[in-house]
């Protein structure tokens, strides 16, 4: 078994991709001029097509990979230019739908949390266990 020290990984949405393109050329063209060694460490998200003839594509992927200057993070796929930006990494908890946290860590009184799941009194509260 192999340890790997965890690497911070960037969300980028890639838009105005030629239509032709497939999700391996993608990633073969990413590798290429970005200079990222392997394929597996591009992970394409969605890609769909997008309402003026192209497609668009949410890409996760090393920050060690992204250019920083905004001039490289243009991609040439195909016959046109895509343009590319950083999305932020944002928590959501799912319970609050507040951001900056997860529901592990909830802590924002949320309706019925204060009473009993079983059967609804206000005396007592049931314990979940997982």
């Amino acid at each position: 078994m192999e340890v790997a020290a965890p690497v911070n990984r960037a969300t980028l949405q890639i838009r105005n991709i030629d239509p032709l393109t497939s999700r391996e050329e993608l990633v073969e063209e990413i590798r290429l001029q970005w200079g990222i060694e392997e394929s597996g460490e591009v992970e394409i998200k969605s890609i769909k097509a997008a309402p003026w003839g192209t497609q668009e594509a949410v890409v996760v992927l090393p920050e060690s990979g992204v250019p920083s200057d905004e001039r490289e993070r243009r991609l040439r796929t195909g016959l046109t230019i895509a343009s590319v930006r950083q999305l932020a990494n944002v928590r959501r908890c799912y319970r609050c739908h507040m951001l900056g946290h997860v529901a592990a860590r909830c802590t924002v009184a949320c309706p019925g949390r204060e009473l009993c799941r079983r059967c609804g009194s206000a005396e007592h509260s049931m314990k979940v266990l997982i």
